[in-house]
């Protein structure tokens, strides 16, 4: 009796501490890196090859989901944020635990940087740069932002502050 007593408070003991609920939305530094050349306010001036100017404000939205789904009394969640303003939207997702099946990587409109290899030495708008994401039409670098975007069938437009 003795031996089965000491089993059931093992059993017990060993069954009642398992893992922690750590549930942790907030984007990671990796994450926001692929923000960090916007902050809230700041003016982008694009220049059109057909000669307009557009100057748009950014802004950084954050947007917390929480799923409902349950498991071990932990309610899991996933933090999504995005810079809209400097041409194509710049997308963000980080998801806990529970979401990982659903990762989804940084992108920029349907593009996933994760598809792309940085390129060095591109020149846009009579400017070299380095680690610059090229999509089609479409140039980024975590440092500038958007360098370029398609517009309109034959309109590209050119960052140019």
């Amino acid at each position: 009796m003795k031996r089965f007593l000491v089993l059931i408070i093992g059993v017990l003991l060993i069954g009642g501490c398992g893992k922690d609920c750590r549930d942790d939305p907030d984007l990671t530094a990796d994450e926001l890196s692929w923000l960090s050349f916007y902050t809230n306010g700041k003016k982008v001036i694009f220049k059109s090859n057909s000669g307009l100017y557009d100057t748009l404000e950014v802004r950084i939205n954050f947007e917390y989901f929480k799923s409902s789904f349950e498991k071990g009394n932990c309610q899991y969640s996933c933090q999504y944020a995005w810079g809209e303003g400097g041409g194509p939207n710049v997308n963000v997702k980080h998801y806990n635990q529970f979401w990982t099946s659903s990762y989804s990587p940084p992108s920029i409109g349907q593009y996933k940087f994760s598809n792309y290899t940085p390129q060095n030495n591109i020149v846009v708008n009579g400017i070299t740069y380095n680690n610059v994401y090229v999509m089609d039409s479409t140039y980024y670098t975590k440092q500038d932002g958007v360098l370029a975007f398609p517009g309109y069938p034959g309109v590209e437009w050119y960052k140019i502050n």
